[in-house]
């Protein structure tokens, strides 16, 4: 008899041999029988992988299960399983494209694991990006979940940012004070990914506001990701009245949303 057991299987023989006759010679000594699976193959699915800093490894398992169940299954088959892995909001800078795009879960396991390598980079980034993995397609299983997602937790300082002295201009002219961001600790320019944001001040030096300068309608201004440098302008008032040669006035950062302030003034 044979045995109906659950386990996807090649088609299988086995033979049967005499080895011995009381009263008759053996001729033909062997018969052989085949076995025909009727199993399906295995489902195959892929889980989410735990979150990593940058620079770790996220796993993905990719398990086999019993057909339409969730209970893990084996298969006596070499199961393989293709793959694409995709940007969500982590780019292609964010984690190393995995070479080849396919796992192999050998015949009596039941579980494979794929792995993306991810970037210890220097750039301020958002506190969690992700990216996704999806099971393209299988060889000897049925793909039933075909997503998983990869978060990577951020692990660097946020920019410095100091502001510069504005070239002198004639009255009437137009101040224009460059902010910058630097890599920490540093006088290296840098970017972030995040949007920073900078409040300032404007204070009367030698110079009057109202008189000499128009103080600015907006006290802040936004440095976009990738960007490494922004503007703050106040315009000068062309006066009709004879004043000391040169006249001043600050600009102050008062503050900064995903920035340090190093230099204020």
């Amino acid at each position: 008899a044979t045995i109906d057991d659950i386990v996807d299987e090649p088609d299988e023989t086995f033979t049967v041999t005499l080895t011995g006759a009381t009263n008759a010679t053996v001729v033909t000594a062997t018969g052989a029988a085949a076995i025909n699976d009727n199993d399906l193959p295995p489902d195959v699915s892929i889980g989410n992988a735990a979150a990593v800093t940058e620079g770790g490894t996220s796993s993905f398992t990719v398990s086999l299960y019993r057909p339409g169940t969730s209970t893990l299954h084996t298969s006596e088959k070499t199961v393989t399983v293709n793959f694409s892995v995709a940007n969500g909001t982590a780019t292609a800078g964010d984690y190393t494209m995995p070479s080849p795009l396919s796992i192999t879960i050998n015949a009596g396991t039941s579980t494979g694991t794929i792995t993306v390598a991810t970037i210890d980079d220097i750039v301020d980034e958002p506190d969690t990006e992700n990216f996704t993995v999806t099971l393209t397609g299988a060889t000897n299983a049925t793909v039933v979940t075909a997503t998983g997602t990869a978060t990577i937790n951020d692990n660097d300082l946020p920019p410095d940012v100091s502001i510069g002295n504005a070239a002198a201009v004639t009255e009437g002219g137009t101040s224009s004070f460059t902010v910058s961001l630097y890599r920490p600790g540093t006088s290296t320019l840098h970017t972030s990914e995040k949007t920073v944001t900078v409040n300032f001040s404007v204070a009367n030096g030698a110079a009057m506001s109202g008189s000499d300068y128009t103080i600015p309608g907006t006290l802040l201004i936004t440095i976009n990701p990738g960007v490494s440098t922004g503007t703050i302008t106040v315009a000068t008032i062309d006066y009709i009245v004879d004043e000391p040669d040169t006249e001043d006035i600050t600009v102050t950062l008062t503050g900064a949303t995903n920035a340090t302030v190093v230099t204020e003034t």
